[in-house]
């Protein structure tokens, strides 16, 4: 007699595509292995933005101590700028991550948690949005030149120039104003015009040091030119 074989369950959608590219054939070479990471990192990705949203939830409603809060989602930010590192998932990272740090309250410590990836070169790159976010969070904490340091360990080629420069200049961040000038646009003028600018600026403020200060300015800028 042959055994009864016991019923399997209707596969859904997800279950079906799954099995579909794990038992492709192997004939098809680097197609199917292309096809197998897209649907891993899909996969992993769903799962991480919904594992910070519910962790979250849990977490407010269930867990009021901040300093288990803290070391909750710095685990948490850990874990996720890991994954996002390893598998080059950056819009996820500056995407849905991000914004679910923003949503709970705690985009500083992800920020404090992101900063040693870009020290150690293991990030080159900040989304806009989180880079001004990270300059406002370092002049709250009066640590201005972490920003600097950063941007000495960033790809500039790849950034929004625009937004970027605006916000060093506003921020009067001149050696990382210098290095985006110099690596990104190969400008070398320019950001000394700006100091120059600024120097200026200072010099009709301070009625002491202004006539000095006006000559010096003046006479560097007749040499750069």
């Amino acid at each position: 007699k042959t055994p009864l074989e016991t019923p399997r369950p209707p596969l859904s959608a997800n279950n079906n595509t799954r099995i579909a590219v794990e038992n492709a054939p192997e004939s098809s070479g680097s197609s199917v292995s292309r096809r197998r990471s897209h649907y891993a990192q899909n996969s992993t990705s769903g799962l991480s933005s919904s594992t910070i949203h519910t962790a979250s939830s849990n977490l407010t409603s269930h867990h009021p101590m901040i300093d288990l809060a803290q070391s909750h989602f710095q685990m948490l930010a850990g874990v996720c700028i890991e994954f996002c590192v390893v598998t080059r998932r950056l819009d996820l990272l500056f995407g849905d991550i991000f914004r679910t740090f923003q949503s709970v309250g705690y985009t500083g410590i992800f920020l404090d948690v992101l900063e040693p990836y870009v020290l150690n070169d293991k990030l080159h790159y900040i989304a806009p949005e989180a880079m001004a976010q990270f300059v406002e969070h370092c002049k709250a904490s009066n640590d201005v030149a972490t920003v600097e340091r950063c941007l000495l360990h960033m790809d500039v080629t790849i950034m929004d120039f625009d937004s970027i420069l605006s916000l060093l200049r506003r921020n009067g961040m001149y050696t990382a104003l210098l290095h985006v000038f110099a690596n990104g646009l190969n400008d070398f003028l320019t950001p000394l015009e700006i100091i120059l600018e600024s120097l200026f600026n200072a010099a009709e403020e301070c009625d002491v040091y202004a006539p000095r200060c006006t000559i010096m300015a003046r006479l560097c800028y007749k040499i750069a030119s």
